[in-house]
């Protein structure tokens, strides 16, 4: 846990009851001396505690704390490794550096059962279940990221076909690397139909729009859990990568997507990394305006991913748009 100076406790004063059965009840005021989950302040007070005792290590080990740096996200700590030796040394450096601020990682999981015997058994998590890795389902054993919307599903067939209901459905999807893009921007367009109609929160779609609600419906219950392979080289060596973007745009919505390929001594593997969609906004604008802000989707969208893979692999770009005449 993280302390909080003395001269700042003050900003954390509760009441605490003293004796319920007294009459009348006495109150006494309390001081929390940690940081508190829930306060606004608590993820940057936790980062930057993390931050500034890792930094200590930057002299002796400049490559292993910029790597922790760029593989850590709040309290989540998420890197990948070439192999079991290096790995096993991260694991070590990474407990080592922060044991000495008094933090202890835990819940280690790796897709390597090599290295899972090697780790103590008091870190490691059930290698054979799926973990959440920053909100997305992933099974180390088959190191697959799986995709699941049978709860969605589930909560969609009970939901009363409502403006209300359906962006309540369309904010339960959490989809980071935009696999699930097609399903999600059809919820998001119903969403902007009932908009410009001036459909009231709680009020009954039309015929036309309720026709249109129940074909996503049955788009929903065909869907079948997606697993995404994490492996982009499948152990063979990686001779070179190249990213591919690709964007495109439609009267109703835009969107971006990018492919990894990899070329190794076996031959050429592609991977669909990521994809973004937007809605075409409702101000009416032409498709050549919409084609320039897919362009500029997939720009940014490419500027995410070389920055999270540039230290990882020496990547090449082709990126290609569709225009009309």
């Amino acid at each position: 846990m993280v302390g909080i100076t003395r001269e700042d406790r003050d900003s954390l004063r509760f009441l605490w009851v003293k004796d319920l059965n007294t009459e009348p009840v006495e109150f006494e005021k309390l001081r929390f001396t940690r940081v508190v989950f829930g306060v606004t302040s608590s993820p940057f007070l936790l980062n930057i505690t993390i931050d500034t005792h890792i930094r200590k290590l930057q002299e002796m080990e400049p490559v292993f704390v910029d790597k922790f740096l760029r593989s850590m996200y709040v309290d989540d700590l998420t890197v990948s490794l070439s192999n079991v030796d290096s790995a096993y040394e991260f694991y070590e450096k990474s407990k080592q550096g922060l044991s000495e601020a008094g933090f202890k990682l835990r819940k280690f999981m790796t897709n390597s059962r090599q290295l899972h015997e090697r780790l103590s058994i008091e870190d490691i998590g059930d290698m054979g279940r799926d973990h959440k890795v920053l909100g997305v389902l992933w099974n180390p054993g088959r190191d697959v990221l799986i995709f699941d919307m049978r709860s969605i599903i589930e909560e969609t067939e009970k939901t009363m076909p409502t403006k209300r209901g359906i962006v309540g459905i369309a904010t339960r999807f959490f989809d980071p690397l935009g696999m699930l893009s097609p399903n999600i921007i059809c919820f998001k367009i119903l969403f902007q139909i009932l908009c410009e109609a001036k459909i009231s929160w709680d009020g009954e779609l039309p015929e036309e729009l309720f026709v249109h609600w129940t074909r996503l419906l049955k788009s929903l219950r065909e869907f079948k859990p997606i697993e995404i392979p994490c492996s982009q080289g499948n152990g063979a060596n990686i001779l070179s990568c190249s990213l591919h973007g690709f964007c495109n745009a439609s009267l109703k919505a835009y969107a971006a997507i990018i492919y990894l390929v990899v070329r190794t001594e076996v031959g050429h593997l592609t991977k669909l990394l990521c994809s973004k969609t937007r809605v075409a906004p409702i101000k009416s604008i032409t498709i050549h305006q919409l084609e320039l802000l897919s362009a500029l989707l997939l720009s940014r969208l490419v500027n995410t991913v070389t920055l999270a893979l540039s230290s990882e692999l020496m990547l090449r770009k082709l990126f290609i748009t569709q225009t009309r005449r």
